[in-house]
């Protein structure tokens, strides 16, 4: 007599490799890693995540922010004149912002951090390299006033180049975008009651202020008046990292 047996089944074991397999596809399905970051970066990066909060809570509406972008953009053009002491020429004579002139004016206005041991020399020195290679945009070792006007008003929301992109009528613009976007209408309407006021007095004059494109002071002129703000403030800075020690 004869017995013949046949067995089938299945064997089950654990693996590492599949568990951890299947626990990253899940996690990527469910979008968890990008809240993990989201949830960093807002609330355990210190002063960072104070700015990223801001940032991401402030609602933006195109209309009401440009009087701010152009105030912004009036006032970067004359702190520029200022610093450069010429309030006469055009934008393309003006004389240009050098790194020198860009620590003075930072040594006087963190002066009072100074005076309490928030900020030291190397560190005041890192600063000013950071914030002129970014105005740099051009890497001429010099910063022109459209750069620095660039730097002033470019907050990533409305930049120059967007604002004129706004107000500029494009022959190209597909009748979906302006039926979406009501940016240029009511440019237009205020524009239409700004010149039904009493107050309107924009005729005529949209080249009158145009600067003359003379009694350009030479650069050397613009060192030397600035060479005096500059040892001034590093005196000070030197008598207060003395009192320290």
């Amino acid at each position: 007599m004869a017995v013949d047996v046949h067995v089938r089944g299945h064997i089950f074991t654990f693996s590492w490799y599949h568990f951890v397999r299947a626990f990253v596809d899940i996690t990527v399905l469910l979008h968890i890693p990008n809240m993990v970051v989201q949830f960093i970066a807002m609330y355990l990066m210190g002063v960072s995540s104070e700015v990223y909060r801001h940032t991401a809570r402030t609602k933006l509406n195109i209309i009401s922010k440009i009087h701010n972008s152009i105030a912004k953009l009036m006032l970067a053009e004359v702190a520029f004149r200022g610093m450069v002491s010429d309030f006469s020429s055009c934008i393309e004579d003006l004389p240009s912002l050098r790194p020198s002139m860009l620590l003075g004016r930072l040594q006087d206005v963190f002066l009072d951090e100074f005076n309490v041991g928030e900020l030291q020399v190397d560190e005041l020195q890192k600063m000013t390299c950071v914030a002129f290679m970014s105005m740099d945009k051009d890497q001429s070792g010099k910063v022109g006033c459209r750069e620095f006007i660039e730097a002033c008003t470019n907050d990533g929301e409305i930049t120059m180049q967007r604002m004129a992109k706004v107000f500029h009528i494009s022959k190209a613009a597909r009748s979906l975008h302006r039926f979406l976007d009501d940016t240029q209408m009511v440019a237009s309407q205020t524009m239409r009651e700004y010149k039904r006021s009493s107050y309107s007095d924009l005729s005529g004059h949209t080249r009158a202020g145009t600067p003359t494109r003379h009694a350009k002071p030479k650069q050397e002129d613009v060192d030397d008046a600035m060479e005096a703000p500059l040892e001034t403030a590093e005196a000070k800075i030197q008598q207060i990292g003395r009192a320290h020690v």
